[in-house]
């Protein structure tokens, strides 16, 4: 069967006695293959044959047959294949990873990492991936009814992709959707494997020199990748219907979390597992805890003032996101931990954790600005657009990024906590005189909330002229606006202007600071002068080359 089996060649060389009929002949000898091939489809590898075949009246036998793989490493095929009258194939064929015998040093040889599989990603892939393994593998039964048992343990360098084809839930509010399409057609591609006429029993030992992916989006990175142990069983029937057994256990990993514009890498805490029990390879369930660490002032949430006094503000908070539920369908849950906060600041934590919409408010807020938003009153108010904001500035850049080449365009959006002042504003950077005047600025509206009423305009120039070619010299003209802040002097005026002067240069050590060195040559001797590069010699003069000319004639 093609399907299964297919790129079959080689060439015989040996002795064959031909007796009987033209339409039942019978065959006995014994031939070399040279040069044989076959590659196994579903595993997309192909393996070398070389050895001595025995041929009788109905049935082939293969002894001890080195089978080398893609990467030269041997192992070893016996068996027999039994047909009638060259129809009606039934084959016995055992294949041995682990050892083989060596006919030059008449010993056994243990194989190493024996590649099993090389298959790319392709339309509709329910695996692929590189695998490298070793144990035995049996091909037995007619060429229309296969049945192959493989006993298997993952070796290094093993890598296997997976990739997802459904959705994902977070809660009733928030949504992923984890779905594969035709990047041409738009199309949900749907997984297909066929082997109808196959029963396949896989059994694999999974060690932790093989790493494993669970691709939920290919396009923006959203995976787990994970390395751990188990065995797993994968077994397909004749009817084409795959089912799996058994549980993968985390030993380390990581997981990918995409969601809009954020993009945080958690990892995957040891003891996590994927558990098949009998369903499709889409029906395992998820136990899984990830985390994300950063680094927090918990006072923003505790809200007693001598807890705030007794309270070391500034805490290692875990962000632990837990994915339960089935490959297919799974869940996604949040958790805020502080295992070193005070109990007052665990108490507040606490409270988050019970309440879904405050824990998708706070634990965002810690994704993407590394703090807590205040719990009470007014001040939650005034401070709790912050995470927003920088969701909102970060995605709208990425949209203007793509807009033009030679002037990079910026939004934004503030929100001061400190002096009460919100802001927006649009810049811009554009650069001209073949890129030696750079120009930047930017404008747009602040409101003081001491000021319900007011709102004035802001804006920032800033001309920047490189002075020499190297660019190490640049002249600066720039007017900005004054930011508030409850220290600062509100007498300064709306806006501040200045001109600077820039010195720029790259050195190792102070002898190839050009600049130190040029101001250290106005005090030196003339023989340690040091800074030599753009001096140059004094040319003779021509006359007294010509006199020299005239004396060398006489």
């Amino acid at each position: 069967d093609p399907d299964v089996v297919s790129n079959i060649r080689g060439l015989l060389q040996g002795k064959l006695a031909i007796r009987g009929t033209l339409d039942q002949p019978k065959l006995n000898g014994s031939v070399n293959l040279l040069g044989g091939n076959a590659k196994i489809q579903m595993f997309g590898v192909n393996f070398g044959l070389n050895g001595k075949i025995d041929i009788d009246e109905d049935m082939i036998k293969i002894d001890n047959m080195p089978i080398i793989d893609e990467e030269g490493n041997t192992g070893a095929m016996n068996g027999t294949i039994i047909h009638n009258n060259f129809e009606n194939w039934n084959f016995d064929l055992f294949f041995n990873l682990e050892e083989y015998y060596d006919p030059i040093y008449r010993n056994l040889v243990k194989v190493d990492n024996f590649l099993v599989m090389n298959t790319g990603y392709e339309e509709g892939s329910v695996y692929y991936g590189k695998a490298y393994a070793t144990g035995n593998a049996n091909i037995s039964g007619y060429s229309d009814n296969l049945e192959i048992m493989v006993n298997m343990k993952t070796e290094r360098n093993t890598n296997i992709n997976f990739p997802m084809y459904e959705s994902s839930e977070i809660d009733d509010d928030l949504s992923f959707v984890w779905e594969s399409k035709n990047i041409l057609t738009g199309n949900t591609v749907q997984p297909e494997i066929d082997f109808t006429g196959v029963d396949l029993d896989l059994n694999f030992d999974v060690t932790p020199d093989a790493t494993i992916k669970l691709i939920f989006d290919e396009q923006t990175g959203d995976e787990i990748t994970a390395k751990g142990k188990g065995k797993i069983g994968i077994k397909l029937n004749n009817l084409n219907d795959l089912t799996m057994d058994g549980t993968f256990t985390v030993t380390e990993g990581d997981y990918r979390f995409v969601l809009g514009v954020l993009n945080k890498n958690f990892k995957i805490q040891n003891g996590g597992t994927i558990t098949w029990n009998g369903g499709g390879a889409e029906e395992a369930l998820l136990d899984i805890k990830t985390t994300y660490n950063v680094v927090a002032n918990v006072n923003e949430i505790v809200q007693e003032l001598e807890s705030k006094k007794s309270t070391t503000s500034n805490q290692q908070v875990n962000c632990n996101l837990l994915l339960t539920g089935s490959l297919s369908d799974p869940l996604i849950s949040f958790e805020i931990k502080a295992p070193k906060a005070s109990e007052s600041a665990k108490a507040a934590i606490d409270r988050i954790n019970s309440d879904k919409d405050e824990l998708n408010r706070q634990f965002f807020s810690l994704l993407v600005g590394n703090k807590f938003q205040p719990t009470v009153g007014a001040q939650a108010a005034s401070y709790g657009s912050g995470a927003a904001l920088d969701a909102l500035t970060g995605q709208i850049n990425t949209l203007l990024g793509e807009l033009s080449k030679d002037v990079r365009l910026n939004v934004n959006l503030q929100n001061n906590t400190t002096s009460g002042q919100t802001s927006g504003q649009i810049g811009f950077v554009t650069n001209v005189l073949n890129d030696k005047l750079t120009i930047k600025g930017s404008f747009g509206v602040e409101n003081n909330v001491g000021n319900t009423n007011q709102s004035q305009l802001i804006g920032d120039l800033n001309l920047e002229y490189t002075l020499d070619e190297n660019g190490n010299f640049k002249v600066s003209i720039f007017n900005e606006s004054n930011d508030y802040t409850v220290i600062q002097d509100k007498n300064l005026g709306q806006f501040t202007q200045g001109v600077g002067l820039q010195y720029q240069e790259e050195f190792q050590s102070t002898k190839d600071f050009v600049l130190l060195q040029t101001v250290l040559d106005l005090f030196r001797k003339n023989n340690r002068i040091l800074n030599t590069k753009k001096r140059s010699q004094k040319p003779v003069p021509p006359v007294a080359v010509q006199k020299a000319a005239v004396l060398n004639e006489e």
